[in-house]
């Protein structure tokens, strides 16, 4: 706690004495420069065509110390002792790799490649062939310590530092992740083989993923479609599986947060076996938290002065559950897990969230983690089968998935103009949507130059509504694929791809009708949609070209394509207030498919020392689909003007670069930035809703480990957003505004196991700002004010006879 007392005490003197933030940013970044730390056994981990892996773990023998790999596979410990030592190296998907005994001191910096695994025990490896179609595109993998290192109030608050990715929230526990200004249906987000559905549609609609059990992500830049459908046109991120636990080990660990701006309490635990062929892996999670501080003490909603009493944003608070388990089976040659997870989330939303917020549902009642109407309650589960055989050079890839997600809305009927002929039925709207899914591919390789996946995917879903209001009828959905990608060799470091896909849709829902009745219990009007019947159909393609110069450290890839993505039911026949946006909304049966020509290209630069990327893109949208403000005024109450779906010629361009500077084995230096530009054609306007342009910097100092001390990290980082002033008609401008985080960490050795401890500081000058994307936005609330966080990690394992 003294810890969290001094960054507190840190942050209100910056703020207290208005110093300039640049120059004080800047000193406490140069600081780590002035260090001298001692000689350190350093190296890098790379596979055997020297990529550099990140998240490898690193053993130094005889001290039992140990360090993980950063982003560009460095890694740096420091031997107690003078003598003789040895390293041991595990990474995923890899063969293991001991060294021979080294003097200490006198090793020189260390390159160590690693091959790839025989056995096939994890889906990086018996998916590789797959994998590396999207070499042509923006891709990076992310660990398990990346995603520690930074917010994981949510998965999708984890993604937040990749350059390219935004966050679309609501409140504190509910977000979603954008790729290149796009989301909901343009993104896809596929966890353990299987795409991740959850009524995506809408923005106020969260990923049902437990942040805890993410192990390791790829995150996929651009168009996914040929591979994983048409809904990927902006990008994929994959949630890969856990690692498989080694045989003859029970591997156990608990995890435990609180976070000070709600009064957050979590954490998980886990534990994992294998004998032989078989393993298992389970994992619990919980979290509780209560309304969360705001650095303000009153709002201003169309011109009414609202207070914040307490600076608590009143029913914020939630609790959110979840466990997986997974079970599996090893072969020789191949491999076959099931998991089942259920995720549960009851959080409450601000009074403002259903019509005009009054001061007296403003007033606390005396309980920070009460959850008070309006409220939501979604509860997902899903099974996923993933198998994979290889035969040889070629391998088959089988995943089936089933889902259910359930989504219950709470409110009082009287305030959505129904008459209360039931005081105790608060259930303004569930949604109940299953979805079952089947993918295939078989990769294939014809020769040492040429290789080919074939695949086939199908998806079919049912949405059931029930509730006293109105938005979405219930539908069934269907989407199918056939798909064909080449990956020809044309020298040692160029290659070439190509890829066809033909897709199938169908949307189809019936009529529904929703009388709207004046106080007296009489009916005033009318909402309703028709039924539809509406079938797709189209293909996609793309080609990709990638360049590497190995003696200078150069990489070029291009690639380019034409895409296309079905129109969801939501878009469609909804109809209705949708209360976690602040509006009505209202489909447009006559949508068309919507088309996309788009290019990608990147150019990389790294050595042992040094790692810089620069990727830009340009896509044109023909009939993109879009929410736009129509002018005309809801007949429900406090709902505003309609919001409509249309279709208009649209352009998205834009950047991102990061830059990684290795200064010494103990200093690394980091720089971010991304930027999106769009235009509609049509209106000649900006489309509403996009992310603005943000820079992050950052530093990260390592001290070796020292008595029973291990690997300790210093981390310090600003960020910076750009004011959005290009917005849509009737949309708000967002100003800019700059952000301090902290973090310090530290390994703390208890007989044979290693303890983490964490401490991180977010938005640590308590500043009062406003996210663009968050839909809290809309009512000028501002975002969660300084956040310190405390984690511990307990891992420990067992190795049984």
């Amino acid at each position: 706690m003294q810890v969290l007392g001094f960054l507190e005490l840190a942050a209100r003197l910056l703020a207290s004495r208005r110093v300039l933030f640049g120059p004080v940013l800047a000193c406490m970044l140069l600081f780590p420069l002035l260090a001298k730390g001692q000689a350190a056994l350093s190296g890098r981990v790379t596979d055997r065509q020297g990529a550099p892996l990140p998240g490898a773990t690193v053993l130094l023998l005889p001290d039992s110390l140990y360090a993980v790999t950063d982003g560009n596979g460095f890694f740096a410990l420091n031997p107690r002792a003078e003598g003789n030592v040895v390293l041991q190296v595990r990474f995923i998907g890899y063969q293991s790799l001991e060294t021979a005994p080294m003097a200490w001191p006198g090793a020189p910096e260390l390159t160590l490649r690693l091959q790839e695994a025989t056995e096939l025990l994890e889906s990086v490896v018996i998916e590789e062939q797959h994998d590396h179609l999207e070499d042509e595109l923006s891709t990076s993998h992310r660990s398990r310590e990346w995603l520690e290192s930074g917010d994981r109030s949510s998965f999708a608050a984890a993604l937040e530092r990749e350059p390219g990715i935004a966050v679309i929230r609501t409140g504190v526990g509910i977000a979603k992740p954008v790729i290149r200004g796009l989301s909901s249906q343009r993104i896809i987000v596929q966890d353990q083989g299987v795409k991740q559905e959850g009524q995506q549609w809408g923005a106020d609609h969260g990923l049902e993923i437990d942040p805890f059990a993410v192990d390791r992500i790829e995150v996929i830049k651009g168009p996914g479609t040929l591979l994983y459908g048409s809904d990927g046109l902006g990008g994929v991120i994959r949630i890969l599986p856990a690692p498989t636990p080694e045989d003859g080990v029970l591997a156990l660990g608990i995890e435990t947060v609180y976070r000070k701006v709600n009064q957050h309490a979590g954490g998980t635990a886990y534990a994992a076996w294998r004998k032989r062929r078989f393993f298992v892996q389970g994992r619990v999670s919980s979290q509780q938290f209560g309304d969360y501080a705001v650095p303000a003490d009153s709002f201003v909603f169309q011109g009414f002065k609202l207070p914040i009493e307490e600076g608590l944003l009143k029913n914020t608070a939630g609790r959110e559950n979840a466990f997986h388990l997974t079970s599996g089976l090893v072969g020789a040659r191949s491999l076959t897990r099931v998991n089942l997870s259920r995720y549960k989330l009851d959080v409450g939303l601000f009074s403002g969230a259903v019509g005009i917020p009054r001061s007296y549902a403003l007033d606390p009642d005396g309980d920070r983690r009460d959850v008070d109407f309006p409220s939501q309650l979604v509860e997902h589960w899903k099974l996923a089968v993933n198998h994979r055989t290889n035969f040889g050079a070629n391998l088959l890839s089988v995943d089936f998935g089933v889902q259910r997600n359930l989504r219950r809305e709470f409110s009082f009927p009287e305030f959505h103009s129904l008459p209360v002929s039931d005081p105790g039925n608060t259930t303004a709207l569930e949604l109940s949507l299953w979805t079952y899914s089947l993918n295939a591919h078989f990769d294939h390789q014809l020769s040492s130059r040429l290789s080919t996946t074939y695949g086939v995917d199908a998806q079919v879903q049912e949405n059931r509504t029930a509730g006293f209001e109105t938005l979405l009828p219930a539908f069934q959905l269907f989407r199918g694929g056939l798909y064909a990608v080449g990956v020809r060799t044309l020298s040692q470091d160029s290659r070439f791809t190509f890829g066809l896909r033909l897709d199938a849709g169908s949307n189809d829902s019936k009529a529904q009708q929703r009388y709207i009745y004046t106080s007296s219990g009489e009916v005033s009007d009318s909402l309703g949609s028709a039924a539809l019947a509406a079938s797709f159909g189209n293909y996609s393609l793309g080609i990709g070209y990638s360049k590497e110069w190995a003696g200078r450290g150069l990489l070029l890839r291009l690639h380019g394509g034409k895409t296309f993505r079905l129109p969801h039911p939501a878009e469609m026949v909804s109809n209705g207030v949708h209360h976690g946006t602040f509006r009505h909304e209202q489909g447009n049966p006559d949508l068309k498919s919507e088309h996309g020509y788009q290019f990608d290209a990147g150019l990389e630069r790294s050595n042992d020392h040094f790692f810089w990327t620069l990727s830009g893109y340009f896509n044109f949208f023909q009939d993109y689909i879009y929410l736009t403000p129509s002018g005309q005024l809801s007949p429900l109450p406090e709902a505003g003007q309609i919001f409509r779906y249309q279709q208009h010629d649209a352009i998205y361009t834009g950047l991102e670069s990061e830059m990684i500077w290795k200064i010494t084995s103990l200093i690394q230096a980091q720089v971010a930035g991304d930027y999106v530009f769009n235009y509609n054609l049509e209106t000649a306007l900006p489309l509403p809703f996009t992310p603005p342009g943000s820079l992050r910097g950052s530093w990260q100092f390592t001290r070796p480990g020292r008595w029973i001390f291990g690997e300790s990290g210093l981390g310090l980082s600003a960020r910076y957003s750009f004011a959005q002033n290009r917005t849509d008609r009737n949309e708000l401008a967002t100003p800019d505004y700059w952000l301090l985080e902290a973090s310090l960490s530290t390994h703390i050795r208890a007989g044979k196991q290693l303890l983490e401890l964490q401490v991180q500081g977010f938005n640590l000058l308590n500043s009062a700002y406003l996210d663009h994307l968050s839909r809290y936005r809309l009512i000028g609330i501002p975002e969660p004010g300084r956040n310190i966080v405390l984690t511990l990690r307990v891992p420990l394992q067992f190795a049984l006879t």
